[in-house]
């Protein structure tokens, strides 16, 4: 679900979203665990077209590619733009003003095809496909980018923003394609339901910067941090932080976000 691949990013494209549906809390827990089954070729056939279909109409792109992915899923710019996204990186190109206006706007989403096939229920595909496209419709890869190389600039590997960065981004965007649709809030929460079972279970094997970042993600989904989480040092720091989330989750705007995310500067040095 971490799918903004590095140097793959999305055009915002800003909605309205009031601020019930930006605080209001899945209730992941209220629904069973979903169990995926096998499905014919036929069905996983019928499942593609839907995914391609819902991924166009949706995200108000009739010339998104839709397709499988290697593995996981993603919504991706246009892979022949990473060169110019990686001198931009480098110091090479001042500002990204200086690339294509197309090089930031998505081009690709991805599927993983297991899922597809039947690892996943189709309420969790559609929940998976419209975070997706929640993406492609709100996110700006443009900050993301910039976000990037001020953690370069800092003396900081760009991952460990990116890390951060999805915590935030991926609730953020689902507050928005949620926000009217009972449906896409169904989805979600069954998409999220087998999520918070896995991460309760292996959180104290993961590596510090992403036991935070997913700690992030729970809380946006339950209100509360992981039951398991055992690291002070990351609790310590998420309570420092809870506010920033907060507002992060209800900003209107990809620039309002960015505003709020750059408090991850003053996080940097703790993590």
């Amino acid at each position: 679900m971490n799918d903004i691949d590095h140097y793959s990013p999305e055009i915002e494209v800003p909605e309205p979203i009031t601020t019930m549906d930006a605080v209001e809390r899945l209730d992941v827990f209220g629904v069973p665990l979903p169990e995926g089954k096998k499905r014919t070729p036929q069905e996983v056939q019928e499942l593609k077209e839907k995914i391609g279909l819902i991924s166009r109409v949706f995200s108000r792109n009739y010339n998104m590619e839709v397709g499988p992915s290697g593995g996981g899923w993603s919504c991706s710019i246009d892979h022949k733009y990473i060169p110019d996204i990686t001198r931009y990186m480098k110091g090479e190109i001042p500002s990204l003003d200086h690339v294509p206006p197309e090089a930031l706007q998505p081009k690709r989403i991805a599927y993983d095809l297991k899922d597809v096939e039947g690892k996943m229920t189709d309420g969790e595909i559609l929940g998976v496909v419209r975070h997706e496209v929640g993406h492609a419709n709100h996110s700006s890869y443009k900050l993301f980018f910039e976000g990037e190389r001020f953690a370069i600039e800092d003396g900081f590997m760009p991952s460990s923003w990116a890390e951060i960065f999805m915590s935030l981004e991926d609730p953020w965007v689902n507050n928005r394609e949620i926000a009217g649709s009972e449906t896409v809030r169904g989805n979600m929460r069954e998409l999220y339901r087998k999520w918070v079972e896995d991460v309760s279970t292996n959180i104290a094997s993961q590596p510090v910067t992403h036991q935070l970042s997913l700690n992030v993600i729970y809380y946006w989904l339950t209100g509360q941090q992981i039951p398991t989480l055992a690291n002070d040092k990351v609790k310590e720091v998420f309570e420092r932080i809870r506010p920033a989330c907060d507002r992060y989750f209800k900003a209107k705007t990809a620039e309002e976000a960015f505003g709020i995310r750059l408090f991850q500067r003053a996080l940097q040095p703790l993590i």
